[in-house]
């Protein structure tokens, strides 16, 4: 695991053009709540850490570079982007009470949302219902507000799925754990192995273990994510997240799992990574996060917050990501400034899905508009 060379602008897409009005500046986490910096990076800490955050800040944030990442887990998620269909797909997705949708223009996204009575800022729940890639003409939508509104309403339903896969597999996990280590050989036991294998937990012995997997078993504020989505993928336009339904820059040591950057380094190896559906990057995403040695403050940070009887505070979460990127704090600056600035820790605040009640969008060849008409099967019924 590591970083890599930055990607060049034109792979990258528009991060941000435009997309993020001013902000006021960042407010101070608690000290029980800070990330707890090694000494070798103390001095750019007090650098980055007086870095405004308003005026200048936020109106060149179009003209910072492309980032760097640790490299994600493998987890077995990448492959490559198929061919978009004339013809939206709705299905259960297996296991997780999503409708599966795959409407291929801007104009197909917005009559399946007005079906759905799917708006932004949500109203209340929201619809269970799982784009499955970005529509292939969304660059080409030049109101920004309208933009960021059909990205976020793509990306919400997706990691609040998660979220709640995540969340589950926390209840399972705590009740396996109430009356300590499970007996050797027993189902209980077999199930708590494989979840902490899943996780990345080698050994159950100690309380110590068993304690790092519970930090670890945990869920992601949905502000957050979507605002690294929104951060890594220039709200949906970059070449990555067309192509490769990538959406948070996950990066693969294979070119055969991704998409090469036109500007890698001579000698270089890595790609890319893609993904056969968003629900996908999303879902490597959170894996990341919750694995990778990179982000343990952020779990850290999490922990505390879960110890305190505290939600999980998307701003204070962004602390632990420095890692994310070579440019450390100002990154984490930037994330939080997108945060505030779509108010997106007010919005989201205990949103929860709903059935999607979904109706189908087909797409006739020749590009208009056969539907809508109302799905059958297990989909339509599917639960939140």
């Amino acid at each position: 695991m590591g970083t890599g060379p930055r990607q060049g602008p034109g792979d990258e897409g528009r991060r941000g053009e435009g997309l993020l009005p001013a902000a006021p500046a960042g407010r101070a986490l608690p000290p029980e709540l800070r990330p707890r910096p090694a000494w070798w990076r103390s001095a750019w800490g007090w650098l980055a850490a007086g870095l405004p955050l308003a005026g200048a800040f936020l109106a060149g944030l179009a003209a910072f570079p492309p980032v760097e990442r640790a490299l994600p887990p493998g987890a077995g998620l990448a492959g490559s982007s198929p061919a978009g269909g004339a013809a939206s797909l709705a299905a259960p997705w297996p296991g997780g009470g999503l409708v599966e949708v795959e409407v291929p223009t801007v104009a197909a996204l917005e009559r399946l949302f007005a079906e759905l009575d799917y708006r932004w800022p949500p109203r209340g729940p929201v619809p269970a219902v799982a784009v499955r890639r970005l529509p292939r003409d969304l660059p080409a939508v030049q109101e920004v507000a309208r933009r960021k509104a059909l990205f976020l309403r793509i990306v919400l339903p997706l990691v609040l799925a998660e979220d709640r896969r995540v969340a589950e597999e926390r209840r399972a996990l705590r009740a396996l754990l109430r009356d300590g280590l499970p007996p050797a050989g027993s189902p209980a036991r077999r199930r708590l192995e494989a979840l902490a294998r899943r996780y990345g937990v080698r050994e159950l012995g100690s309380a110590a273990a068993r304690r790092r997997l519970l930090r670890r078993v945990d869920e992601v504020p949905p502000a957050l994510a979507l605002a690294q989505a929104a951060m890594e993928s220039g709200w949906g336009t970059s070449r990555f997240a067309l192509e490769g339904n990538n959406l948070f820059g996950q990066w693969t040591r294979s070119e055969r799992q991704g998409l090469v950057p036109a500007r890698r380094p001579e000698g270089h190896r890595y790609a890319v990574r893609a993904f056969p559906d968003l629900r996908a990057s999303v879902r490597a995403y959170l894996h990341n996060l919750n694995t990778h040695r990179a982000y343990r403050e952020l779990r850290a940070v999490r922990a505390r917050l879960r110890a305190q009887g505290r939600p999980l505070d998307a701003e204070a979460l962004a602390a632990g990501l420095w890692r994310y990127s070579q440019r450390g704090l100002a990154y984490v600056a930037e994330l939080q400034a997108i945060i505030r600035a779509n108010r997106l820790h007010l919005v989201l605040d205990g949103l929860r899905l709903r059935p999607a009640g979904a109706r189908e969008l087909v797409e006739t060849p020749a590009g208009g508009l056969t539907g809508p008409r109302p799905l059958r099967g297990r989909g339509a019924a599917m639960g939140g």
